[in-house]
């Protein structure tokens, strides 16, 4: 596909960037009338001094090689505007090529994780503003072994995955992020208890669970509060977070309560919290009994057995200058 868009050339002693790439993947999110992000996106990059170049992807594969190419062709900053697949798509294509230059993630998807967890607003134009008025900083991945994926929020597994199975092909399209939320509830009732062997750094561990998640970065502040979890992109490890919840009600109970506290109130309360357990290791490998279906950052990629590592900083991330990095919690 040839490339869209255009730019104004030269900078001002003010500019950070002198070149940018804009990967925009035009069919994520929910359509709505009047919703045009590659509009949006142009506009906010024409006011600025840098010279740009838009570029829409027809596939996974685009994203991957036009990030994994964009230091060659001269570019310093990669935007990629999408869901969290495609984020993750141009993370994977500059991991590859090992290359260091800033990825600034605009959010243009459905569910949009990772932009919740770091604080960047949701319109295009207001996260362009935000990321390219904020900071570099080092951020960790997840990846997963054999099969060369990487993630940049999380691995889930079992009931964690299971919701994207039953989401109908067409669902996102026609109802945003209330796909998600119904998808959820039908799979309530399908809760499948699984004998689950994890090995965290060597360590051996059995559980018996319906799902279980490999968190790499924040997801969003309620989330993490109902997880009882506090996950940091920046310190080299991975957290495991099971949930061996054996029933409906008892999940319902857990999900309410932990909705209920304030996040320094959970510690006060950790009696009431032990369905959830929480590890962290470099290197974790879980296999289950069944085999539990797996998604990464919201793409479905297979089953158990898999291996999964941290990759301490392995790329360079934009993000709003007020975000706190690890050990600060995460702030906008």
């Amino acid at each position: 596909m040839p490339p869209l868009g255009g730019g104004k050339k030269g900078r001002s002693p003010e500019t950070r960037y002198r070149r940018i790439l804009a990967v925009l993947n035009p069919g994520a999110g929910w359509r709505i009338p009047g919703y045009e992000p590659r509009q949006m996106l142009g506009r906010a990059l024409a006011r600025r001094e840098e010279e740009y170049e838009i570029r829409e992807t027809a596939g996974p594969d685009d994203a991957r090689r036009w990030a994994a190419s964009a230091a060659e062709e001269g570019f310093d900053l990669l935007i990629a505007a999408g869901g969290d697949g495609t984020i993750r798509d141009a993370v994977e294509g500059l991991i590859s090529s090992g290359s260091k230059i800033p990825l600034a993630p605009v959010p243009t998807g459905t569910a949009n994780v990772l932009a919740l967890g770091i604080g960047v607003p949701l319109h295009p134009k207001w996260a362009l503003d935000k990321l390219l008025e904020g900071r570099e900083v080092s951020f960790d991945v997840g990846r997963i072994a054999g099969v060369e994926r990487s993630y940049l929020i999380v691995a889930g597994l079992g009931l964690f995955a299971q919701y994207l199975k039953e989401m109908p092909p067409d669902a996102k399209a026609r109802l945003g992020f209330f796909a998600y939320i119904a998808s959820v509830f039908r799979t309530l009732f399908k809760i499948r208890i699984n004998r689950v062997e994890v090995r965290i750094d060597g360590r051996w561990r059995v559980y018996r669970a319906s799902s279980l998640a490999v968190l790499n970065s924040h997801v969003s502040p309620p989330l993490e509060a109902i997880l009882a979890v506090r996950v940091t992109p920046h310190d080299g490890l991975l957290d495991l977070v099971v949930t061996p919840v054996p029933t409906i009600a008892d999940r319902l109970k857990t999900f309410f309560r932990r909705l209920a506290f304030r996040r320094h109130d959970l510690a006060l309360r950790k009696e009431d919290f032990q369905l959830i357990r929480h590890e962290k290791g470099r290197r974790i490998f879980i296999d289950a009994k069944p085999p539990m279906p797996v998604h990464i950052d919201g793409d479905l990629i297979g089953e158990t057995p898999i291996e999964t590592e941290a990759l301490p900083g392995a790329v360079r991330l934009l993000v709003p200058s007020g975000y706190r990095a690890a050990g600060e919690g995460n702030g906008a």
